[in-house]
């Protein structure tokens, strides 16, 4: 049998500062925005499409509150139609990384169960690769044409052949912009 000593020493509560200071620090370390002091307290602008504002306001704006309340932050974000950045102010740094940590996690999850607006595709209707493809259908209508759903309306137009590589959720003009940009950048 295992006998157990206790003794007097560190126990980690009189640290509890640092360990709240070390993951403030951790938060701020993984915020993509920019803070920017102003006078008096601490702002970051977040670049968010509207679509995503009703989930942040939630119902009767009770989402939004709640959050401000929680964080201790004002949550700035554009009149319904509108376009812009949601803005976040506070009197303390990590109150307005917190808030910005939580709206991002909002919006990603929010984004996930949208529906891909677009999708990056590489053509692949070279003559050789159309008259294979003719051929393929062919063989499948005269095979299986009696079959309950194979008819020619199952076929992709042979001139349109393409390889999907990758599908995106893309909701406004800055989105499709900066994918633009990456894609130019791929050349």
């Amino acid at each position: 049998e295992a006998e157990y000593v206790i003794r007097e020493g560190y126990t980690g509560e009189e640290d509890d500062d640092i360990m709240e200071d070390v993951q403030q620090a951790d938060e701020e370390a993984d915020l993509q925005h920019v803070i920017e002091e102003f006078g008096g307290g601490y702002r970051a602008s977040l670049q968010v499409a509207s679509n995503f504002f009703p989930q942040i306001i939630g119902k009767g704006g009770q989402t939004k509150l709640r959050l401000e309340k929680e964080t201790g932050t004002k949550i700035n974000i554009p009149r319904k139609g509108m376009e812009g950045d949601i803005t976040v102010s506070a009197t303390q740094k990590h109150s307005v990384v917190r808030c910005c940590n939580r709206i991002d996690v909002m919006v990603s999850s929010a984004r996930y169960k949208q529906p891909f607006t677009h999708f990056i595709s590489l053509p692949v209707n070279s003559n050789q690769l159309q008259q294979a493809f003719a051929s393929f259908k062919e063989e499948v209508l005269d095979t299986c044409g009696a079959a309950r759903g194979v008819d020619e309306t199952i076929f992709q137009t042979s001139t349109l052949l393409h390889l999907t590589v990758g599908t995106m959720a893309l909701f406004d003009e800055r989105e499709r912009a900066l994918a633009r940009d990456i894609l130019q950048d791929c050349k």
